[in-house]
């Protein structure tokens, strides 16, 4: 078993390595012809959840406390939630920005809910509520997702909550509870969303883009949920040492190095920097900026706390709405800034 665990660490070291490199040369590519930068500021956003997946869960699995892996448990939730705002945000600016994304919108039918909600719940009007709906439910999960690892590092290293009210057992079963619907909520709102724009950014082929982002973050999720399922019925059980849950721990840590080696190749065709190139000369200036300043684009993140606060409170995007532009204003080839 000894012997095996060693072999793990390796293996998932050289794949580690491996993803990393994958991104870091396509996120490189993206900077180095930043030509679309209100997108692709988003695009190496979400690249880079291949490196902070691996480089997490590698860690993890050479760590010898367990609140160090929590730690990077939270870190890898953080990101994973950011990810699904950044997709959102994405989408929305594919789409023209916020004013022609509505405009569309509100020229569109209902959309029904997806089974079973259709049965009980009528037609979607789309539009304006629509959009900011869909929002909301992508920044709770981000809200939600990070604040439950939180708590659970905490329960861990108190033997509990609220002076052991809440036991580290009952802390657990209450975060999987709240992920397992926090994380619904957003997904459902995500593909409501690219549902409803499918059309609008067919140019852009939106479906690919989903998939990979979904492949990583709820894949990831689900595939812990089935882990843990095996060691409550007894298929996954103590072995030489190892409890259990270890090797829950293990097993999904060199799942994660693996898929991330996948995912990386999936993301340099999906979100291949080649297909932000055929712009025009307007992006120039953009592209010339040294590279530090394009860096320090990507990880300003003011653009998620407004938007988190115009979310919230919907004054930023009525006082958008309320400007006088015609709507043919917003064509195909107007593009907003960040």
């Amino acid at each position: 078993m000894k012997y095996s665990a060693v072999w793990a660490k390796t293996l998932s070291g050289l794949l580690t390595v491996v993803a990393c490199t994958l991104s870091f040369h396509e996120s490189g590519m993206h900077l180095k012809h930043f030509r679309r930068p209100e997108m692709q500021v988003r695009i190496v956003r979400i690249l880079g959840m291949v490196p902070v997946y691996s480089i997490t869960s590698w860690l993890s699995l050479v760590s010898t406390t367990n609140e160090f892996r929590l730690t990077l448990d939270l870190i890898r939730d953080l990101y994973e939630a950011f990810v699904i705002y950044n997709f959102i945000s994405l989408l929305i600016r594919m789409g023209g920005g916020w004013r022609r994304t509505i405009f569309y919108l509100e020229d569109q039918p209902r959309a029904p809910h997806f089974f079973p909600l259709k049965l009980c719940l009528p037609p979607v009007q789309l539009g304006q509520t629509f959009l900011i709906l869909t929002r909301a439910a992508a920044l709770q999960f981000v809200l939600i997702k990070p604040l439950n690892g939180l708590l659970l590092l905490m329960a861990h290293q108190k033997g509990g909550l609220f002076g052991g009210f809440l036991s580290v057992s009952a802390v657990k079963r209450i975060a999987a509870i709240t992920d397992n619907l926090s994380i619904s909520a957003a997904l459902y709102s995500l593909v409501m969303l690219h549902t409803a724009l499918h059309n609008l950014l067919e140019k852009y082929h939106p479906l690919p883009k989903f998939w990979a982002v979904k492949m990583v973050v709820f894949f990831s999720f689900w595939q812990g949920v089935v882990l843990n399922t095996m060691v409550k019925v007894g298929f996954i059980t103590d072995v030489e040492g190892f409890p259990a849950s270890a090797q829950v721990s293990g097993i999904q840590d060199v799942l994660i190095c693996l898929e991330m080696v996948v995912a990386a190749v999936c993301h340099t065709v999906v979100f291949s920097w080649r297909e932000w190139q055929d712009v025009d000369d307007l992006y120039d200036e953009a592209e010339k900026k040294p590279l530090i300043a394009k860096i320090l684009k990507v990880v300003d993140f003011r653009d998620f706390l407004t938007d988190w606060r115009d979310t919230v409170s919907g004054d930023g995007y009525e006082y958008e709405m309320r400007q006088n532009e015609p709507r043919n204003m917003y064509s195909n080839k107007s593009y907003t800034n960040i």
